[in-house]
């Protein structure tokens, strides 16, 4: 459709009017920025002490002389040797030192035998423990003891075959001489248990000693009878 000429021109003259009006600037007044509120830390000086360093201590470089060590040994009083007798002891010497010491011999004897008890005949067999101790005099000779002990000794009655028991221990002392070697015989007292009624004692062994005059003992034997 086409524009109508008035109203362009219409158009046209309120645009003149509006670009005459004076349209007036305004004012806008400047803000003033505050800077950063940040107070100011004021130090004082000296406040953070200041830390005395010691100086270096002072190392003593003056070594003392070492002591003098004496190299003078004193010399030492020897003592000659001592002079020992050649001489032989005495034969008496030799004797009493031997005197001194006990001699001391066991054994463990089979005992097999018989012999005559209370009641008849009876074999036994076992094993008799003797311990034969000498103690010499200073003189020579001197006495022996001698302790016998029957270990697991039976015996069986002839005729009948009964059965015994021979048990105990007995001490006996006997002399022996200075001048040359002794033999004694010594009967030990035993006891004898038959298979019923009351033991009796009895001596059926017989053990032999041999010593010499000094109380070394030689031997020493035993034997049923």
């Amino acid at each position: 459709m086409p524009r109508n000429p008035l109203h362009l021109a219409g158009n046209a003259c309120l645009l003149t009017v509006v670009a005459a009006i004076a349209v007036p600037a305004v004012a806008v007044p400047a803000v003033a920025v505050p800077a950063a509120v940040v107070p100011a830390v004021a130090v004082p000086a000296g406040a953070v002490p200041a830390i005395a360093v010691p100086a270096t201590a002072a190392v003593p470089t003056a070594v003392p002389a070492t002591a003098a060590v004496p190299t003078a040994v004193p010399a030492m009083a020897v003592p000659a040797s001592v002079a020992v007798p050649s001489a032989a002891a005495p034969a008496g010497t030799v004797r009493a030192a031997d005197a001194a010491l006990p001699r001391v011999r066991s054994a463990s004897l089979p005992v097999d035998g018989s012999f005559t008890g209370p009641n008849g005949t009876v074999h036994v067999k076992g094993t008799l423990d003797v311990t034969v101790v000498t103690l010499p005099g200073a003189a020579g000779g001197g006495t022996a003891q001698v302790i016998s002990s029957l270990d697991d000794t039976t015996g069986a009655g002839v005729p009948g075959g009964k059965t015994y028991y021979l048990v105990g221990a007995h001490r006996d002392t006997a002399p022996f001489s200075a001048a040359a070697t002794t033999t004694f015989h010594i009967r030990p007292a035993l006891l004898l248990v038959p298979p019923s009624g009351a033991p009796g004692r009895v001596q059926p062994l017989t053990v032999s000693v041999t010593v010499t005059s000094t109380g070394v003992i030689d031997t020493v034997t035993a034997a049923v009878g």
